[in-house]
């Protein structure tokens, strides 16, 4: 007896992430973790798109690092 005003209540948009091809959608509210400095205390992502959105970043990041790190030391030694 689940009625359309109680669910759209218990849903939130998961805003996804269009660079990492996290589609946004709806998902219920207990798969959001809590995120105390928003005013509703939820995060804006459901948990296992949050996970895949900071894997994401912290492989692109250590990409960069990777990349600084090649082409920083091949200038360092050219100029010693």
């Amino acid at each position: 007896m689940t009625t359309t005003k109680k669910t759209a209540t218990e849903l939130r948009r998961c805003t996804g992430s269009a660079r990492f091809g996290i589609e946004p959608h709806e998902a219920p509210i207990s798969e959001f973790p809590k995120q105390p400095s928003r005013k509703d205390g939820l995060g804006t992502m459901c948990t296992e798109h949050w996970r895949a959105y900071v894997k994401g970043l912290r492989e692109a990041r250590k990409a960069a690092e990777a990349a600084v790190d090649s082409g920083g030391g091949g200038e360092e030694a050219d100029a010693a």
